[in-house]
């Protein structure tokens, strides 16, 4: 049986293998040059003076430019960690669904059952999943692809943001002698600027004004109607918490993989 599948599947397997070893070949340089940038342009010595502190002093132009340049020269990354994304989707649509939808569609799992190939051994080995309740190819990739799309967002939006309660941070808008630590990473959630009372008054905006107003009239955010302790405000998780909620969608997508696959194996009972 195993034998078999490979041999119905080995296209797939080896376009699988080489993809990867082309994203292997792309990460593994650009990794390595991305880290000597980071050491070598001073970059390394930057996040160990600012330590791990929510707010520092306020950052030198020198670090500023050596973040700027940083994330200007590999902005381009982006795509790349977009790819990772959908590359599940990718192999769900063109190995996950197929892979019993195909041999219903043409009838050939009938020829494996009279072998003497139990339905669950066949299951096991294929591991279907929408392919076991749509028994056409097309129609199960599209289920799997808004399946795919729907799950991604909803966890990216509604439950990423609250896998657990995000810190708030605060710091006056007049006379503030430290900023928020532009290299820990944080996932800034929401921001804005915030009257002494608490109400927000500027969505996505901060306002940074000297200790000594200069002139009259030139009242720290007085064109807001800001007066008296009024504070910038960031709604946040912090960038140490990035592996855990790594682990935390691991373990969403194993369970539901796990409970996905108990239902393929039930629904392939079911096939004539």
């Amino acid at each position: 049986m195993i034998w078999l599948t490979w041999r119905q599947h080995r296209r797939q397997a080896l376009f699988t293998l080489a993809g990867l070893a082309l994203l292997a070949a792309l990460m593994i340089p650009t990794g390595l040059a991305m880290h000597h940038t980071f050491v070598h342009s001073g970059l390394s010595d930057c996040v160990r003076r600012a330590g791990h502190a929510d707010l520092v002093p306020h950052t030198t132009e020198t670090c500023n430019a050596a973040i700027s340049r940083f994330r200007k020269q590999y902005e381009t990354m982006g795509v790349v960690a977009a790819l990772f994304i959908f590359l599940p989707l990718l192999v769900g649509l063109f190995w996950g669904a197929p892979l019993v939808a195909r041999e219903v569609e043409h009838g050939t799992h009938r020829l494996v059952w009279t072998q003497g190939v139990s339905r669950r051994h066949w299951a096991l080995v294929k591991f279907g999943f929408a392919g076991t309740v749509w028994r056409k190819v097309l129609p199960a990739m599209a289920v799997t692809l808004a399946g795919f799309g729907v799950l991604r967002i909803a966890l990216t939006v509604l439950a990423r943001p609250r896998y657990l309660p995000p810190r708030t941070l605060t710091y006056p808008i007049q006379g503030a002698t430290r900023e928020p630590n532009p290299t820990l990473g944080n996932w800034i959630l929401e921001s804005g600027v915030r009257d002494a009372s608490g109400k927000l008054v500027a969505a996505n905006a901060e306002i940074a004004c000297p200790a000594v107003p200069q002139g009259p009239g030139a009242g720290c955010g007085s064109e807001l109607g800001l007066g008296p302790g009024a504070y910038n405000w960031q709604l946040y998780q912090p960038a140490s918490r990035f592996w855990l909620f790594q682990y935390i969608e691991t373990g969403i997508f194993v369970a539901l993989a796990a409970l996905l696959l108990y239902v393929a194996v039930r629904r392939i009972r079911r096939i004539a």
